[in-house]
């Protein structure tokens, strides 16, 4: 597993950066509409994961650049292990368990809201079908009823009202209605996923769950300046919205988007009775544009991480380049032809000392009988090394290694 960990900094490391891009961004652009700022804080999200695919798909820009070969000698001191290697892998492991929890979390919160919605019964008013008339959702929204006094919420192509919400007021029930269908309108269920799986694999990153937050309350927000576009006065839909934030959540947060769920109600307040707020919506050509600019980051920032991350790589020592340690080595056995004709002498080995510590192609550069050439070969197969390291980070090394014969 322990190859496994320069990738995973790498990519934690770029994905700060976009991250961190993203926050700039969202402090230059406060007054953008909830919508634009909702597409920012995703896009910055998705583009995390996106910096360690497009890494192992671009090819590196530049080739290695060449340094003198060190030689290795069999009598330098020994020890038992890779120092850093157990570590590693503890590090590694651990990332591993919190990804595969908090990924399971969310598969089975999207299970129990699958059986919520089957136990559900149909909710049925003469209200509803001029509302999905109006959000043009009618024949693709089911409408369900859910357990007195609870939270609306939203979830895949349904939405769950409370029972008791046929004796809300007229303005209220509109209000929520039409909020909870801006939601499947504009697919958060889709987006609120992503981002939840997103930080169940970067589980260890602030910046993850951060911008995750933001897009939540971005995406109430852009569906309340949805509801005031239609003609809902401010003060009754803010009015609504402290109704509904006295209910409890009764479904999984992390699967379905409650109207009021999701925290940063004074903010949503502030927009909604601030007639400066800008509640446009994100038309096409912002859309391509904001993609346009993610790819122009992600792609150079992926192909350094190609060219750093590239296990076959083979460096030589000088110009940032660390030297190979040996750490522990087994002895070469001499052969009993070779000792009986009284042969000494050394065998230079070619060999290339990988990221994990180990002696790959072995090659003989100067021979000294062939049994014990055979025997030199065998023996620095078995050697460990401390590998050589290039910023930080362990990397392919060639080396020369002399192997002594000597008979006492």
């Amino acid at each position: 597993m322990e190859s496994y960990y320069p990738m995973l900094v790498s990519v934690a490391g770029k994905g700060t950066l976009v991250l961190l891009c993203a926050v700039t961004l969202n402090s230059a652009v406060r007054r953008s509409s909830a919508s634009a700022r909702h597409m920012l804080w995703m896009s910055a999200l998705l583009a995390v994961p996106a910096v360690g695919l497009l890494s192992l798909l671009l090819p590196a820009w530049e080739p290695s650049v060449a340094g003198p070969v060190f030689q290795v000698t069999a009598a330098l001191p020994g020890a038992s292990s890779p120092a850093g290697g157990g570590m590693r892998d503890w590090l590694v492991a651990i990332w591993l368990a919190g990804a595969l929890v908090l990924e399971a979390r969310l598969l089975l919160g999207h299970a129990v809201m699958a059986r919520v919605a089957r136990r559900a019964r149909s909710f049925r008013a003469p209200w509803l079908p001029a509302m999905l008339e109006e959000m043009d959702c009618r024949g693709s929204v089911t409408i369900l009823a859910s357990a007195p006094g609870s939270m609306p919420v939203s979830w895949s192509s349904c939405i769950l009202l409370p029972a008791d919400a046929a004796g809300w007021l007229e303005a209220q029930r509109r209000h929520v209605v039409l909020h909870e269908l801006a939601h499947l309108r504009r697919r958060d269920g889709l987006w609120q996923l992503l981002a939840h799986a997103v930080c169940g694999l970067f589980w260890f990153h602030p910046l993850a769950w951060y911008a995750r937050r933001q897009a939540l309350r971005a995406a109430e927000q852009a569906c309340d300046d949805l509801v005031l576009r239609l003609g809902a006065s401010s003060a009754d839909y803010a009015g609504s919205l402290l109704e509904v934030a006295r209910r409890p959540v009764l479904t999984p947060a992390v699967a379905a988007t409650a109207m009021a769920g999701s925290g940063g109600l004074e903010q949503r307040f502030r927009a909604i009775l601030d007639d400066r707020t800008n509640r446009r919506t994100v038309t096409r050509r912002s859309a391509i544009g904001v993609t346009a600019a993610m790819t122009a980051l992600l792609l150079p920032l992926a192909a350094i991480q190609a060219q750093q991350e590239n296990p076959d790589e083979v460096h030589r020592i000088g110009n940032g380049v660390s030297s190979p340690t040996l750490i522990r080595k087994v002895e070469p056995q001499y052969t009993p032809e070779a000792k009986e004709a009284g042969i000494e002498g050394t065998v230079v080995l070619s060999i290339e000392v990988t990221a994990e510590g180990l002696a790959d192609k072995i090659a003989v550069i100067r021979k000294l009988d062939p049994g014990l050439d055979k025997n030199a070969i065998a023996a620095v197969e078995q050697w460990r090394f401390r590998p050589g390291q290039k910023e930080g980070k362990p990397v392919r090394v060639k080396a020369s290694v002399e192997v002594n014969f000597r008979l006492k």
